[in-house]
């Protein structure tokens, strides 16, 4: 499980373990798409949930186990790796924009002063 105390999230994984299974391994990707749901609604989370959980994670708990009564489990080699990067992965918030106010050229002129009418279409 994902714990977020700062979203107030938790995020598990269902049926992960096989049935009376004595040993088991398990690669687990931590997107969305990959079996998680939002504990106590069931549902599956959002990217931007998936996002909000992992960006403030403040806890992981793995269970060792699903039998009722006494049991033994154990966890051997837990790893935490990082995946690969994808192209579709490589995110930038910067957008290249062009602004053009109303009155400004296309060709970088700037525009008149404010009170100046700009010139006539044939004085360009």
């Amino acid at each position: 499980m994902l714990h977020s105390e700062a979203h107030g999230m938790v995020l598990g994984r269902r049926h992960l373990v096989p049935a009376w299974a004595f040993r088991s391994d398990h690669d687990v990707e931590l997107v969305e798409t990959a079996g998680w749901v939002i504990n106590g609604t069931g549902t599956p989370p959002s990217k931007p949930d998936m996002t909000r959980v992992l960006s403030k994670l403040s806890g992981i708990s793995i269970r060792g186990g699903y039998y009722k009564g006494n049991e033994d489990a154990y966890l051997m080699a837990v790893k935490m790796t990082a995946g690969p990067k994808s192209a579709d992965s490589v995110k930038t918030s910067l957008k290249k924009q062009n602004i053009l106010s109303s009155n400004a050229p296309v060709d970088g002129t700037p525009p008149p002063p404010e009170g100046i009418p700009p010139p006539p279409e044939g004085e360009l």
